[in-house]
């Protein structure tokens, strides 16, 4: 029989996860696998059982829950140099990545892409000591993932980020940045920016609607601050952000690069966090470097560079 390990997160979207486990193991077990699983209890509890993963031992890694789930294992697979293909199960709110790679909302389906054994190569970045696979984010937008409560998670799924992030509005500041790039220097007041590895981050499916996931690069995408009247065109940018039609608007940043450093040009600022994936990431300034191809994933589409 084929082993796999699973690790989800029991607290992950709506908790409908755990309700429905023993037929996810059923089906695993039907599908030829044994089940080997374990139950997060909280963040920092992943390191001793990502370290007792032996590559010899386990067929693949299925991890249950959202981006944030997903998150801490690469980075503690990275860590203990664990190369398994993983498997993600969509349980957490947005579920970004695993909707960019077209994996099933129902469970049991998942296991049926694990079964068809589509493996692929899929790019990751590292930021300063850190490791992102779908996106970092800094603004005042950047702690909405963190601060977002988990019963208004549960009860809302989505909405919960898309209403937390109207109410920030009229709380943005421009943050003054300097951007390098292999290839250009520019400097900008920015509102917020994200770097992306998939088309979605935070339920917005279509922040770069051209992006790949394996062609070696991220997009970076910053808002402009033009002037205290801005703000409030704030609102039907999102709405061209909902639609995918935001990267030719003139107040918009649109690099596609494989190497990135932000620097905050506010000193006052320097203690300033960004978000990976949803988790706290690291202080500014930021080293970003994409490594191409640098974890295998199951995924239910066609990855074609």
């Amino acid at each position: 029989m084929k082993k796999c390990k699973l690790i989800y997160n029991p607290a992950a979207g709506n908790k409908a996860f755990p309700k429905k486990l023993d037929r996810i193991i059923s089906k695993l077990q039907t599908k030829g696998y044994h089940v080997d699983m374990y139950r997060s209890m909280k963040k920092d509890d992943f390191d001793e059982i990502i370290e007792s993963i032996k590559i010899s031992d386990y067929h693949n890694i299925l991890v249950a829950g959202g981006d944030g789930s997903l998150n801490i294992i690469i980075n503690k697979m990275l860590k203990h140099n664990l190369n398994i293909p993983i498997g993600i199960i969509p349980a957490g709110t947005a579920n970004d990545f695993a909707t960019y790679l077209n994996m099933p909302t129902d469970f049991e389906r998942t296991i049926d892409v694990f079964d068809n054994k589509n493996i692929q190569a899929v790019d990751i970045a590292k930021v300063n000591n850190k490791y992102f696979i779908n996106v970092c984010l800094v603004g005042e937008f950047s702690s909405v993932p963190q601060n977002t409560n988990t019963e208004f998670k549960t009860l809302l799924g989505k909405m919960a980020y898309y209403l937390n992030s109207i109410k920030e509005i009229p709380n943005l500041k421009p943050i003054p940045f300097r951007i390098e790039t292999r290839s250009t220097t520019l400097e900008e007041k920015l509102y917020m920016f994200v770097i992306l590895n998939s088309s979605g981050a935070g339920g917005f499916k279509n922040l770069s609607p051209n992006a790949k996931i394996n062609d070696g690069l991220f997009d970076f995408i910053g808002i402009k601050y033009k002037d205290y009247k801005g703000i409030y065109k704030l609102p039907s940018l999102l709405m061209q952000v909902l639609q995918g039609e935001h990267l030719t608007n003139k107040d918009v940043i649109h690099i596609k690069e494989e190497y990135f450093r932000i620097e905050c040009l506010d000193s006052s600022l320097n203690n300033y966090h960004c978000d990976i994936d949803g988790e706290k990431g690291p202080k500014l300034p930021l080293n970003i470097s994409v490594l191409p191809q640098k974890i295998r994933i199951y995924t239910n589409r066609d990855l074609k560079i």
